[in-house]
């Protein structure tokens, strides 16, 4: 058990004059680096990097290198839980910090491996996908750990190249090479091949009960019965390498020339929102307070207001006095309505995993979720977002606006 050296490396901030247009690169210091992975908490943004772990506590304008046992090491996996960091060191093991990177365990399990993903669920089990892809390594696939990354153990996913994990509720979804995606419902005791079973796949991620499967040449694939069937999104070619998820937004990155795309309805239609980013790859994506983080392969990290990929449009930078959730107009409506809404100030999560500062959902006449329209911290300010509602019946519904303690709820009527 060794303590990390900190390196305080502060790197000053590149933003250009129109960084409400574009991507931007979070830092000079970063620009040639490699990023394979990304995570954030609410306090902290750690970048995984050929060169070892980067952290930074304001988004991206200051950072500090970590150094495992005095050694820079490629971080090719990162998962947190609250301030619990954990880390896939390329042939160092899994590292631990239990506060937010300040300290870190060392007891090399799996360290003859790759470990190209790390997920950590609900109930306290931590999942790597190793692959023992040196001389003398081990064996590839899916571990398990019941102590916090202190100890791993086999589950029966085994010799197997895994690049990918995630969980929804009590299940495991592992995305392989050339054997699709694979799921566990007891804690890889057991694991059953899914219906997407031939392609590569090099990302997964969860949002609103529905899993999204990233492919080596094939697009975006996607489940809403947890891969009993799979439908290929519009997104249909491509190396998806990365993929994350905020309120209703599914992101992708893909490597240059189309390499970021925004979804706003499960994969219906994508959009390509690569504006400065230029000539990379986008390895790594993750979404933190309000702003959206692309990791590349050689230009280091890449940073975006998350509002500009929402569709909500910031009318006035006038600070309300109060919060109010305006009528929608036009109302009736079809197929679209505009609402707009004032925010006095910014409320974040009460803790790590609830829903963010504010939120804005959608909800039919009888209580179900439709959608939720905003989920992200706003800077105080009068915000306006449209709600296409083309794929919905005529009817009467409810729109909500969350913050804190103010909430407030309103009627609207698609008349088709």
């Amino acid at each position: 058990m060794k303590n990390s050296v900190l390196l305080l490396a502060s790197i000053c901030i590149l933003f250009s004059s129109d960084i409400d247009s574009q991507w931007t690169q979070t830092s000079a210091g970063m620009h040639d680096l490699r990023v394979y992975s990304i995570a954030a908490n609410q306090s902290y943004i750690f970048a995984g990097t050929y060169q070892s772990l980067s952290v930074s506590s304001n988004n991206g304008a200051n950072w500090s290198m970590v150094s495992f046992n005095s050694q820079l090491e490629p971080v090719m996996s990162i998962t947190v839980n609250n301030s619990t960091v954990f880390c896939g060191v390329k042939y160092y093991g899994v590292t631990v910090s239990p506060n937010n990177g300040g300290y870190w365990t060392f007891h090399h399990p799996l360290g003859d491996r790759t470990i190209y993903s790390l997920t950590y669920t609900s109930d306290g089990k931590l999942f790597a996908a190793a692959s023992g892809l040196i001389s003398g390594g081990g064996v590839s696939g899916v571990y398990l750990s019941n102590d916090n990354g202190y100890s791993f153990t086999e589950t029966s996913l085994m010799n197997k190249t895994v690049f990918s994990l995630t969980s929804m509720n009590n299940e495991i979804f592992a995305g392989t090479q050339n054997d699709g995606v694979y799921r566990s419902t007891n804690n890889g005791v057991s694991w059953i091949q899914t219906a997407l079973n031939s392609p590569t796949v090099k990302s997964l991620a969860v949002n609103n009960g529905i899993v999204f499967a990233g492919t080596q040449g094939n697009g975006v694939y996607l489940s809403s019965n947890s891969g009993a069937s799979w439908i290929q999104t519009s997104l249909n070619n491509g190396e998806v390498l990365s993929l994350a998820a905020a309120g209703n937004l599914i992101f992708a990155g893909l490597s240059f020339p189309s390499n970021f795309y925004v979804s706003s309805n499960n994969g219906s239609s994508w959009e390509l929102k690569n504006e400065g980013l230029g000539n990379v790859t986008v390895d790594a994506v993750c979404t933190a307070n309000g702003f959206i983080f692309a990791g590349t392969t050689n230009s280091g990290i890449y940073r975006r207001p998350l509002g500009e990929l929402t569709g909500i449009e910031q009318m006035s930078g006038e600070i309300p006095t109060h919060f109010s959730l305006s009528q929608n107009y036009p109302n009736p409506f079809n197929p679209s309505t505009t609402i707009n809404f004032s925010i006095p100030q910014l409320h974040l999560p009460l803790k790590w995993g609830d829903k963010e500062g504010v939120i804005l959902e959608i909800y039919d006449v009888i209580g179900n979720e439709i959608t939720t329209l905003v989920n992200q911290p706003l800077t105080p300010g009068i915000y306006s977002v449209v709600w296409d509602a083309s794929n919905h019946p005529s009817g009467i519904y409810f729109y909500r606006l969350t913050s804190g303690n103010f909430s407030q709820t309103n009627k609207m009527i698609l008349l088709k």
